[in-house]
């Protein structure tokens, strides 16, 4: 039987929350899908590190974009959503997107941004709009987390 399968690229994204529960996000600089709006920590899996566990990965994630933060991160994802991103300015390629969603709790604060960022602000998501700040997918995405969270 022939199938007709969809090749996806896995990235892992993380809720950064402070003890007040305000959130993380960080502005998608020029050249990025979405430049201009906001987004959350995340990255992809190395092809070296195929052997290596997710959390793993994704604490070397956040040193890349946020410095080297302290935080406890959930043992597994509490979501998954995919996209699709045509390409841009910085990444000629299009590819489809399957995001495996964590929670982290922050321990210490001192952020130092990383040139993947233009900004970032710490936000209550359920007080933004997330229409204004978030890609159409991500804002989507973001309305669930929401719902369940209630």
């Amino acid at each position: 039987m022939d199938k007709d399968i969809q090749q996806y690229s896995i990235s892992l994204k993380v809720i950064l929350k402070r003890n007040d529960g305000k959130i993380l996000v960080m502005k998608l600089p020029q050249g990025y899908s979405h430049p201009g709006c906001y987004d959350f920590p995340w990255g992809r899996i190395e092809k070296k590190e195929f052997d290596v566990d997710l959390i793993s990965i994704l604490k070397r994630e956040i040193k890349e974009e946020v410095w080297d933060i302290k935080i406890n991160i959930s043992k597994y994802p509490i979501a998954n959503w995919r996209t699709y991103c045509q390409p841009t300015e910085k990444f000629n390629w299009d590819e489809y997107i399957f995001f495996n969603f964590y929670e982290a709790e922050f321990i210490n604060w001192d952020i130092q941004l990383s040139n993947e960022h233009d900004e970032y602000m710490w936000v209550d998501l359920k007080k933004l709009d997330v229409d204004k700040h978030f890609s159409d997918w991500l804002a989507d995405w973001v309305r669930q987390y929401l719902s369940q969270k209630k």
